[in-house]
């Protein structure tokens, strides 16, 4: 899934995530700068191209494997009244409107969802907090466990940082 997030001043930041059960990969670039982030739910790799240096961590993640890579939408519409804004041969476009009997302040005020009809599966969503628009593409399930597996040997250059055990 690609994830666009424009900010006032900064601009768009474009960050791409890959998960397969518990593991996960998050590449970006910003200002410049690449970095890739791998997470196996125990240890947490970063890498940076700026200062070609790969830093070990132990992971503070709480994803697990029940429930699959869909289980980040799980309940998504919760707290939402639903209405289909458009539909196409292959999708659905489902406008979230915030219900008025919705406690949560924090939840957008709407959300776009386009889910695949085949697989009843998002495929995008689009929404906007506080000034900040986030859009979500080409969501797709399921990667191959190398593209999520980090692998020092692809880095055979970088200065290590091993964190693990010193971190408060």
């Amino acid at each position: 899934m690609t994830v666009d997030t424009k900010m006032p001043i900064l601009g768009t930041i474009t960050m791409r995530e890959y998960v397969l059960g518990n593991k996960s990969r998050t590449e970006g670039k910003t200002l410049g700068i690449f970095a890739t982030v791998w997470d196996d739910g125990v240890t947490l790799y970063s890498y940076t191209d700026k200062t070609n240096t790969v830093t070990i961590k132990n992971s503070t993640s709480k994803s697990s494997a029940d429930g699959g890579d869909e289980k980040l939408f799980y309940k998504v519409s919760e707290g939402y009244d639903l209405t289909v804004k458009k539909e196409t041969a292959d999708s659905w476009l489902i406008l979230c409107k915030k219900s008025k009997d919705n406690p949560n302040e924090n939840l957008p005020d709407k959300v776009e969802v386009t889910v695949a009809k085949g697989t009843f599966f998002p495929i995008s969503l689009k929404a906007k907090v506080v000034g900040i628009g986030i859009t979500m593409r080409d969501i797709s399930f399921g990667v191959k466990e190398d593209y999520v597996t980090f692998r020092m040997e692809d880095y055979p250059d970088a200065d290590v940082e091993d964190k693990r055990g010193k971190e408060k």
